[in-house]
């Protein structure tokens, strides 16, 4: 068994980016040779990597798309002589208000549900849910584009900076196609296999493509894995308790991890005329992600990993609670399987929103 590192500093030869400091160990066995690339990632870069045979003759192959976790790559070679570089460049939001949620694992014990384990890939989120005025545009888009159909005339917002709720999930996978087409991204619903932009109240498959660019609901790890905002084994987003001054719900100090009781008063005014008791889109504290309200305010759809046959009883996830849930609904870990929030796909209430993500490349 033999046994080294080499490292080294390359030009980049694509334009606009720089070469990085790469460090390579080696092991062989037999007649293989165990490569490892390392190099310092960053939340605001994007990496290519190169590799070639000879170090001064030849084409550089581009291994980008083998590389597994940002900053590592690992494959097997034939021989020892083989030459890498990687190249970074500028990562830029796919729009305003979004951040990038780096790859990686959060695992731990959470105190109520146990034993977790949250592996992503790198995406961007939307920091904040979308709003009414973000609702709007979109819509007002899709509409006079005469290719997309929104029949849910229920969808409203408290006021324009106040996130979208009485949305159906459907609907929430509508509107992130059309943003995708309004911004000239490949939409990642399909319904039947053509691309969603309307729907009836029949049976059909929609389905998510995770490669395609475009705008689409988090995956239930994604969402998990960015709400607790790079905290291990803990209830909220922010620590293990919860309060008015942190998320906006109706709150229960029954529990042992309540430190309030009934509505939040800064936003349950009026119960008349001022439902739903929703926050601006921007208030109260963010995660370590720098991620608003993800806990409370109004719960959030995710996305499945497989196609869903949409009928009439289908049933979808929401996280995160809202303004009208307790705050056991809250926690970071609260779902389905462990007596979460389940919404029928093709009904609406004013506790339920979304944000959107994007994968990552």
């Amino acid at each position: 068994m033999k046994k080294w590192c080499v490292v080294w500093w390359m030009v980049g030869l694509v334009a606009g980016a720089s070469a990085l400091e790469t460090t390579i160990t080696c092991e062989q066995i037999a007649d293989q040779v165990d490569v490892a690339v390392t190099w310092s990632s960053s939340t605001v870069k994007g990496y290519r990597l190169y590799g070639r045979p000879n170090i001064v003759y030849g084409d550089w192959d581009d291994l980008t798309d083998r590389i597994a976790t940002p900053g590592l790559f690992e494959t097997n070679l034939p021989s020892a002589q083989y030459f890498f570089k990687v190249e970074e460049y500028e990562l830029s939001a796919p729009s305003d208000g979004m951040v990038l949620i780096l790859a990686g694992t959060n695992s731990g014990t959470d105190p109520d549900f146990g034993n977790y384990s949250l592996t992503v890939g790198r995406f961007w989120m939307d920091t904040k849910e979308v709003s009414g005025a973000e609702w709007d545009e979109v819509v007002g888009w899709a509409t006079n584009s005469s290719s997309y159909a929104f029949p849910n005339l229920a969808a409203s917002a408290k006021a324009p900076n106040h996130p979208i709720s009485s949305i159906r999930w459907i609907e929430a996978a509508l509107y992130c196609n059309a943003k995708s087409e309004k911004e000239g991204r490949t939409p990642c619903y399909t319904k039947d296999g053509e691309v969603l932009r309307s729907y009836s109240f029949t049976s059909f498959e929609v389905d998510c493509n995770f490669q395609a660019n475009g705008y689409r609901l988090p995956t239930n790890d994604e969402w998990e894995y960015a709400a607790r905002g790079g905290l291990s084994g803990k209830r909220f987003p922010t620590g293990d308790t919860i309060s008015h001054d942190k998320a906006n719900y109706t709150a229960n100090n029954t529990l042992p991890y309540d430190d309030s009781n009934g509505p939040n008063p800064a936003y349950w005014i009026n119960k008349v005329t001022l439902t739903p008791y929703t926050a601006p889109v921007s208030d109260l504290p963010q995660n370590g992600y720098g991620l608003y309200h993800m806990a409370g305010n109004v719960g959030e759809f995710t996305t499945l990993l497989i196609p869903v046959e949409m009928v009439m009883y289908t049933e979808t996830m929401v996280r995160g609670g809202s303004w009208d849930t307790a705050g056991d609904k809250l926690r970071c870990g609260d779902k389905p399987l462990t007596g979460g929030w389940m919404s029928n796909g093709y009904l609406g209430n004013g506790d339920t929103g979304f944000r959107t993500v994007v994968s990552a490349p």
